[in-house]
């Protein structure tokens, strides 16, 4: 897989990639435009937690792919005020990582998710089985890690 950063061409080879340059494209418009890059956004309801409590809770989580890849996330409550801020201050512009202020690896989370629901994290998720649960959302990720 090749490393992407604000440089690279980009693509138009799924829905997102396509969406990312109309965006682009509208942003050429001379009115002022905020791109939030968010994480996976966390909290009690809803997003990846609703998706992975049931296993996690049974004790039969574990890290995803080989739980060395990045984790980028951010609370809800955090992106919600982030949102209001980015509304709100007319000096922002451009693109915000909309990010924990640290690094996490995949692996960090579970223990941190597995050790908040008292329960073992010991079953990995091949990568094959995280790329056909979450195949829809994802969008060019890699699982393997490094």
């Amino acid at each position: 897989m090749e490393i992407q950063d604000e440089n690279s061409p980009g693509g138009t080879h799924d829905f997102l990639a396509k969406l990312v340059k109309d965006w682009e494209a509208a942003g050429k418009s001379g009115i002022r435009q905020v791109s939030l890059r968010s994480g996976v956004v966390l909290g009690r309801r809803g997003g990846m937690i609703s998706q992975i409590f049931l296993p996690f809770y049974f004790g039969l989580g574990g890290v995803m792919g080989s739980g060395e890849q990045p984790f980028p996330w951010i609370h809800v409550k955090d992106l919600s005020a982030l949102i209001i801020h980015a509304i709100e201050n007319k000096k922002l512009e451009g693109p915000i990582n909309a990010v924990s202020p640290t690094v996490t690896l995949n692996k960090e989370f579970v223990s941190a998710f597995s050790s908040s629901l008292n329960r073992p994290a010991f079953i990995p998720i091949p990568e094959f089985v995280w790329n056909t649960v979450f195949w829809n959302r994802k969008s060019g990720h890699d699982y393997q890690g490094t």
